[in-house]
């Protein structure tokens, strides 16, 4: 296994993207929906970025330097310039900024996977980097078999640790108990 598959906590933590297209524009609307202040810096923005209005994303129309990755937690390289994401990538490696460019994993320091949400429940599927577009077929089944009540299963027992002595999981065995009434856990 070559990637530490990991889910990190992204509130309030700097992360810049450069690259105004639509590419770019995802990542930025991702980073913003887990609670990180995005800036995106571009040359030019793609038509899209209207959808941008109504968040707290700051987009700066100017070309690429090397201080705007200065604070940054993050740096996706996102650009159709594969010249300029290679000096964007050796940028953030000299100042130990993880970075992403898109489109090429061998000169990334972190992937990002497909993704399949339910409420709390969050499912990440990575080919590392051999084929995203198999990643998102198993996304896509994946969303087929998990239906909202794995949501409301986690909302259930999320509840029933918050109310255990200690906050424990399986507290008593009362999560145990939740999950074999639907047909799962241990025997």
């Amino acid at each position: 296994m070559r990637y530490y598959p990991v889910f990190l906590d992204m509130k309030n933590k700097n992360c810049l993207v450069v690259g105004g297209g639509p590419v770019g524009i995802r990542k930025a609307l991702t980073l913003e929906k887990c609670g990180a202040r995005v800036k995106v810096v571009s040359e030019r923005f793609a038509k899209k970025k209207d959808g941008l209005k109504e968040t707290s994303i700051v987009l700066v129309e100017k070309r690429y330097e090397k201080k705007d990755i200065k604070g940054m937690f993050f740096v996706f390289a996102a650009t159709d310039n594969a010249e300029l994401n290679q000096e964007i990538k050796k940028d953030a490696s000299a100042s130990h900024i993880l970075c992403n460019v898109a489109d090429a994993p061998d000169d990334s320091d972190f992937l990002v996977p497909a993704t399949l949400e339910r409420e709390e429940l969050i499912i990440a599927v990575s080919t590392s980097g051999t084929s995203p577009a198999v990643a998102k077929k198993i996304r896509r089944d994946l969303e087929g078999f998990l239906d909202q009540g794995y949501a409301r299963l986690l909302c259930l027992t999320a509840n029933i640790r918050k109310k255990a002595p200690g906050g424990r999981a399986c507290a008593g065995g009362t999560q145990t108990g939740v999950l074999k009434s639907f047909g799962q856990g241990p025997p």
